[in-house]
């Protein structure tokens, strides 16, 4: 059986600065089981860099 390591449901990230509202990643699901292999791949500015900043931060939730 594996072991169910990281689960995001639903997850979105906004930046605000002044009066704009930018969005960094849009409901995001995502599930990582121990002994996966996982690669984060995309364009630039598509929000990789986001995405694990995004799940650096979540073991403080």
């Amino acid at each position: 059986m594996e072991k169910n390591l990281l689960e995001l449901k639903g997850v979105s990230k906004f930046y605000y600065n002044k009066n704009t509202v930018s969005l960094g990643i849009n409901k995001i699901d995502l599930q990582l089981n121990q002994g996966e292999f996982v690669a984060i791949t995309g364009e630039s500015g598509s929000g990789k860099s986001t995405l694990l900043n995004v799940i650096s931060r979540s073991r403080y939730l």
